[in-house]
Order: structure tokens, then sequence, then C-alpha cells
């Protein structure tokens, strides 16, 4: 009776600690997600869903501490997936000033071309959604999207051709180094843009190391996306959307 008591209690431990990695609760504040998540509402995101990483493996007590590195990646995002991730940086920082976690919607995958016209989001040359119509354009918009010097704006947006793995990035003019400077540089390289180098040595190209998604919020009026931020890594996105809780929640892990 005692051994059966035992192995009981040490089920139910092994259930409760396997679910607290294998999902996690998190508040959003922004209203970027509406109307699938308003703000104040909170989410419930699989972590298993793509990938086994740092966070995954984390108890949920001690997960907003522990920073993501993915460990093993057996699945990929697909459009349409509502996606956390881990936050790269704005455009031109190769590392965020504050680890945080966001909520977006894969709208394009790794070798996709992306395209906003107006209202209109295409994708392969196909109009895969109506966007919210949008009244005011704010100024400058076209120097602060990705990627840098391109002067896309927030609805005139592309063609853009969503990193993949093996895709070949010529370097052959400053306007080409000032673009993807960053970006080679978030895949754990030392780029010196003037110096035309990377890792030391010159280049006159760069061959693309990893898979990207684009991700825009479903309110993408008010929504800081992969327009800004440039395309998200798939090994840091590590949770996809199962349910959205209908209660006023707050998270110590901001997202926008």
């Amino acid at each position: 009776m005692l051994r059966r008591r035992i192995i009981a209690i040490t089920c139910s431990v092994a259930t409760f600690l396997a679910l607290g990695m294998a999902f996690g609760t998190y508040g959003v504040s922004t209203s970027s997600m509406t109307p699938t998540v308003a703000p104040n509402e909170a989410v419930l995101a699989n972590h298993w869903s793509y990938q086994l990483s740092t966070k995954s493996l984390s108890p949920f007590v001690v997960r907003s501490f522990v920073p993501h590195h993915s460990l093993w990646q057996w699945s990929y995002p697909q459009r349409g997936d509502v996606v956390v991730f881990a936050f790269p940086g704005y455009r031109d920082e190769v590392s965020p000033q504050h680890a945080e976690v966001w909520l977006k919607r894969v709208v394009a995958c790794a070798g996709d071309t992306v395209t906003i016209r107006g209202d209109s989001l295409i994708v392969n040359n196909t109009c895969v959604r109506t966007l919210p119509r949008r009244s005011i354009t704010p100024g400058g918009e076209a120097y602060i999207t990705f990627p840098k010097g391109a002067l896309f704006t927030l609805r005139n947006y592309g063609p853009l051709r969503v990193p993949q793995r093996g895709d070949t990035l010529r370097l052959d003019a400053t306007t080409a180094w000032e673009a993807w400077a960053t970006f080679i540089a978030r895949e754990h390289h030392s780029v010196n843009a003037n110096g035309h180098t990377i890792d030391g040595a010159p280049a006159s190209h760069y061959v693309v190391e990893r898979d990207y998604a684009f991700c825009l919020g479903d309110n993408d009026a008010e929504s800081i996306d992969s327009r800004v931020i440039g395309p998200i890594a798939y090994e840091n996105i590590f949770g996809r959307l199962t349910a959205v809780l209908r209660w006023p929640f707050q998270s110590a892990e901001p997202q926008s």
C-alpha cells in the first residue's frame, strides 16, 4: 500500500512538473494582437510545439530569469501560427537591451517572399490577408523599417525574401552592408560594415546560417513586428499559442 502511494505521489509530481515545463502563461499589455488577444489578457503557450529549449526545461517559477537557448528542434512554425519568441532587439541592435518575450503571428516562412501594398498582405504573389484599414501613416517610417536603407514603410513594404538557410546575401555595395550587418552579427559573427569584413576577413557575400519567419501583429496598425525588428530565427520561437485566458493578468515577462 505504501509503495503504491509513493508511486502515485511520484507520478503526480512528475506530471505537474512536466506540464509546468511544457506550458507557460504570458500577459499581453498592448493591442498589437487584437482582436485575437486584447490588452490585459493572457495566453497559454505550448513550449514543446517546435523544440526543446532552456525555457521549456525550466520550471515556471524561475522561467522568467532563464535566457532562451534552443537545444533540439523537431518542428517548425507554419504560416498562421501565433507564436511566442525571444525578442531579438530592434533593427540596429545585435542583442536586446532587455530580455523580453513577444507574441505575434507568423505570416511568412523561410524562403517565402512577403509584400505589403496598402491593405493587402501578399505572400509569394498571392494575397493572403486584408489588413485593417489605417487612416494615418506616421512620418519617418521609411527610416525605421527593416532592412536599413530599403526605405520600406509599414503599408508599402517589400518585396522581401524571408531569409532561409543557404541563401546568399550579396554584399557588393555599402548599402548592402548597412542593410544586413546587424542581421549577420545576430548569427554570431563579428561584422565591420565600414571595412566590409566578417570575422576579420574581407567578404563580398554571406551565406545565411538559419531559417527565419516573418511575423506581424494581427492589429498591424498598432504593432511593432518584423517590419521593424526584422525576421525571427526559428530557433528563437519557443512556443505556440494554445489558448487565450480571458481574465486580467500581469506577467513578469513583458510582451509586445
